[in-house]
């Protein structure tokens, strides 16, 4: 019980440290964007969540940037070791930075993923889970040339959770990071 009151007490500081990290634009020319889509080598998807229906989720996404990124291979950092199973047959995905489930039950293990991003460079970050603190600091700590938080447009676009399910929102907003006039929903 002692751990889960530890857990509980972490998330809540967590979440108040991180309120501020990637906040949404206030305009859209804030936004660094992409200017050729060819010189994106290297890209980091980020999706600390361990269970198996959220990993699936970002299917899509993973589709959308081979898509239109053809030059670029895909690295992820995630929690649990689920994701290397299932990504075994993309063959443009190289690397996984897998943090443990437990991390206070593998501290040191969970460390140690931590300061491997520190020191891989990335030519694009995406924070694929917006409200996800860990998300947010390990896209604020990776060093990319282009960092894509995942909350950017959430000012500036409105939509009804109806018409956009879980797993198309981040291409969606991929694609509105990428592409200046793209539709938000096409």
């Amino acid at each position: 019980m002692k751990l889960k009151s530890i857990n509980v007490f972490r998330r809540k500081l967590t979440k108040f440290i991180t309120g501020s990290v990637g906040n949404p634009l206030k305009s859209l020319s804030d936004l660094d964007r992409i200017k050729d889509v060819n010189s994106i080598k290297k890209i980091l998807i980020i999706r600390t969540n361990h269970r198996l229906g959220n990993i699936l989720l970002i299917t899509p996404l993973v589709q959308e940037v081979q898509e239109i990124f053809p030059n670029a291979r895909v690295s992820f950092f995630v929690k649990g070791g689920v994701t290397p199973v299932l990504f075994q047959n993309y063959d443009r995905i190289d690397n996984y930075l897998l943090l443990p489930k437990k991390h206070f039950k593998e501290l040191l293990s969970y460390l140690k993923t931590w300061f491997k991003l520190l020191f891989k460079k990335y030519d694009l970050v995406i924070n694929v889970e917006s409200g996800s603190s860990s998300g947010k600091l390990a896209t604020k700590f990776s060093k990319s040339s282009y960092k894509f938080y995942g909350n950017e447009f959430d000012n500036l676009i409105s939509f009804s959770t109806d018409q956009v399910h879980f797993a198309k929102l981040p291409v969606y907003k991929l694609r509105k990071y990428v592409f200046e006039n793209q539709e938000f929903n096409k």
